[in-house]
This record gives C-alpha cells, sequence and structure tokens, in this order.
C-alpha cells in the first residue's frame, strides 16, 4: 500500500531495483523543494520531514531547508557571491487608484 496518497506530498520519482530472482522492487522517492534532494519515502523509519507552505512541498528537514528559500534562488546567491540563504527583500506597494476613463456613453450632469 503507498501511503503517499494519504499526505500532500508526491512521489517525484521511482526506482526501480531488479532483484537476480527476477522480481522488481518498485520504490517511491520526494524531493525537497528547498535542495532538491532526493530521498526514499520509508514509512516509520524515524526520518523527520518538514513541510513548506509557500513552496508548497516536502522539504528534507535539515536545518539548511528549515528556512523558505526556493532551489532557483540558492542558485542566483552562489552564481552572485551571496550567503547560500540569503533572501532579497521583497516590497509590495499598492497599485495606484485607476483614472477615470471618458466615455461618450456617461451623460455630464
Amino acid at each position: 500500500m503507498n501511503l503517499l496518497k494519504h499526505i500532500r506530498a508526491r512521489p517525484n520519482s521511482v526506482i526501480i531495483e531488479f532483484l537476480p530472482d527476477g522480481k522488481e522492487i518498485h520504490t517511491d522517492m520526494v524531493r525537497c523543494v528547498h535542495c532538491q534532494r532526493h530521498e526514499k519515502w520509508v514509512v516509520g523509519s524515524g526520518k523527520k520531514h518538514g513541510w513548506c507552505e509557500p513552496c508548497g512541498g516536502m522539504t528534507c528537514g535539515t536545518k539548511a531547508c528549515q528556512v523558505c528559500v526556493h532551489w532557483e534562488q540558492v542558485l542566483d546567491n552562489i552564481e552572485s557571491g551571496r550567503p547560500r540563504h540569503y533572501q532579497p527583500i521583497r516590497k509590495i506597494a499598492p497599485r495606484a487608484a485607476p483614472k477615470k476613463l471618458w466615455s461618450p456613453f456617461v451623460r455630464k450632469t
């Protein structure tokens, strides 16, 4: 029984092992949304995984992946020489109120 159906995570890849007696073993793998590390999903192993709400996926549970820095941002940081978990400040400004548009269908009173 595949227990990944019962949680919000979904398998990202599959390992297919071929045994000498001709049997195949299919094992689901999950991927960390922050560092892209693949791990076998072993039920009852005691390994603690995390969940990142902004990214919408599982994390591998390491301290480095507890901070939400998307893997593309980590690559940009490495390429530009910044610290690995640097996050740029994002400031969202409210939009200006739209100007009233002239319409031939509106009567002036």
